[in-house]
């Protein structure tokens, strides 16, 4: 395992640490924090549809599979 990829683990898992974080204090300000969690949610759906995206897209496997740097 390369240290570029334990560095990318550690930073997804302090990201995910923190967006947990956030989920608990919106849900802790209730009526007010329910504008946070849709605001967290949709930027959560929007990663995810971009992710997907991303992932089938032809191009890109292409480019990943056939050109070297």
């Amino acid at each position: 395992m390369s240290l570029g990829n334990i560095a990318l683990g550690i930073i997804v898992v302090a990201v995910l640490a923190y967006a947990g974080l956030l989920t608990l204090g919106a849900i802790a300000l209730f009526p007010e924090g329910l504008i946070g969690l849709v605001f967290l949610f949709g930027m959560g759906f929007f990663l995810i549809a971009v992710i997907l995206q991303r992932a089938g897209d032809k191009e890109d496997r292409h480019y990943s599979k056939n050109v070297k740097e």
